[in-house]
Order: structure tokens, then C-alpha cells, then sequence
């Protein structure tokens, strides 16, 4: 075999194993990233409770928010809550406000989920 057949075949396969690598890389980051959504459903779903507390908010129905609230977290095995957007508590459960200060107590549905998180994180549903 001639030098020049021999870097044909390692250009050749050099260049193959990096093509490789390239669209695996390019698989496993798509799959990841599709897995790290929440599905459409749920983010229905979501709004769906905002909505219906923000009901019961505004039409001065604090008894039935708390009650919709309890509902809700026996329900779905979680914790809900309304708050003010300075993580002021307004109704719900509030064993958990305390490990919330500022701006920081929901996340968008539109965010990942992060799948390599421990705990499953807390979304927020904002009333407008």
C-alpha cells in the first residue's frame, strides 16, 4: 500500500469518526432539551389553576381560595400557594414561604425542568 492510499483512508476515517460524534452530540443535546420541557398539556393545566385562583381572588373569595388551595394540594400531592409578586402570602399553604425571599418564587413554564436536579422545581403562574 502506497503513503498516499494510507492517508486517504485515515482522512477518510478521521474525518467519519468526527461526523459521528458531531451528530451523536447533536442527538443526545435535542433529546435532552425535549425532555427538559414541559409538556403542553401540563403547562395547560398550570394556567388553568392560575386562573381559577386568580378568580377566586379578585371576586374577594378568600374561604374559597383556601379551600380550592387545600383541594388542590391533596389532589395533586404538592404544595400551592398565592403570593404577591414580593413573595407576600396571600393564601395557601405557607409552611414553605420561608425558604423564599425576593423575586424568586416560581419559575416560568416556558423554562427547563433540568433534569439533573434532585428536587422537581416550583413554577409560578403570574395573575395578570
Amino acid at each position: 500500500m502506497n503513503k498516499r492510499l494510507f492517508w486517504k483512508l485515515c482522512l477518510i476515517i478521521g474525518t467519519g469518526v468526527v461526523a459521528l460524534f458531531y451528530v451523536i452530540n447533536m442527538a443526545t443535546s435535542q433529546i435532552e432539551n425535549d425532555m427538559s420541557m414541559l409538556n403542553e398539556a401540563d403547562v395547560r393545566e398550570l394556567e388553568a389553576w392560575s386562573d381559577e385562583a386568580e378568580s377566586l381572588l379578585l371576586q374577594g373569595q378568600r374561604a374559597a381560595l383556601e379551600e380550592w388551595l387545600e383541594e388542590l394540594q391533596h389532589k395533586e400531592n404538592t404544595w400551592a400557594a398565592v403570593a404577591s409578586a414580593n413573595v407576600q402570602h396571600i393564601a395557601g399553604n405557607h409552611s414553605r414561604f420561608d425558604d423564599y425571599t425576593g423575586y424568586n418564587m416560581g419559575r416560568s413554564t416556558e423554562w427547563k425542568i433540568h433534569l439533573y436536579f434532585e428536587e422537581n422545581p416550583h413554577y409560578g403562574a403570574p395573575f395578570f
